[in-house]
């Protein structure tokens, strides 16, 4: 239903979970984001970016934001497994990063994924049988070698004077808008710089 929504921060909570509100348009949107979309997002007053997952239960309409497409990917393959709903998808992937996370799946580390809150070794060895075969599926998760690139090209807007958010931010964004033509840092700190003048 909703692929994504812009709009600028109202409020941010992380008491006992995490949550943004949206104003888009008169109407505030409360999403419920991992701790990770959670630090990267802006500031209050700011305008904000995020992918989308709207969840339809029993007792409630639940929206889920996500900084990126790959956390959104991941956690939308979390869900397939049986007895991992979205909130425990948002739990883990406050603790791991989304390519991390693919990792452990595909090198089967079954000790790795039972360090994560909430995942014990039957648990651990049930997301490995059922998502083994489609991580390599999955789109635009920033492991191998854009692991390297993102560290280098936050490094280097931080030391232009911009904040860890901000820069984690902007990275992420040109990694899912350009995607391959990212070749290395220096192009990559050159879009996160074009992205940034735009506001």
């Amino acid at each position: 239903m909703f692929a994504f929504i812009t709009g600028k921060i109202e409020s941010k909570h992380d008491q006992s979970s995490h949550k943004l509100v949206l104003e888009v348009g008169g109407i505030g949107y409360e999403l419920e984001v991992s701790s990770r979309t959670f630090r990267g997002a802006p500031d209050v007053g700011e305008v904000c970016r995020l992918e989308t997952h709207f969840h339809v239960r029993d007792d409630a309409q639940l929206l889920f934001g996500f900084i990126d497409r790959a956390e959104l990917s991941v956690f939308r393959l979390i869900t397939r497994v049986s007895g991992f709903g979205p909130k425990t998808a948002l739990a883990l992937l406050s603790a791991v990063e989304p390519g991390d996370f693919v990792a452990l799946i595909s090198s089967q580390d079954i000790r790795g994924l039972v360090a994560l809150p909430g995942v014990g070794k039957k648990s651990a060895e049930r997301l490995i049988i059922e998502l083994k075969d489609l991580v390599s599926k999955i789109e635009a998760v920033p492991a191998g070698p854009f692991s390297d690139l993102k560290r280098e090209s936050v490094a280097a807007l931080m030391a232009l004077g911009y904040g860890e958010n901000v820069a984690r931010s902007a990275i992420d964004a040109v990694i899912d808008e350009k995607g391959s033509q990212v070749k290395d840092s220096s192009g990559l700190i050159r879009f996160a710089l074009q992205h940034l003048s735009r506001g």
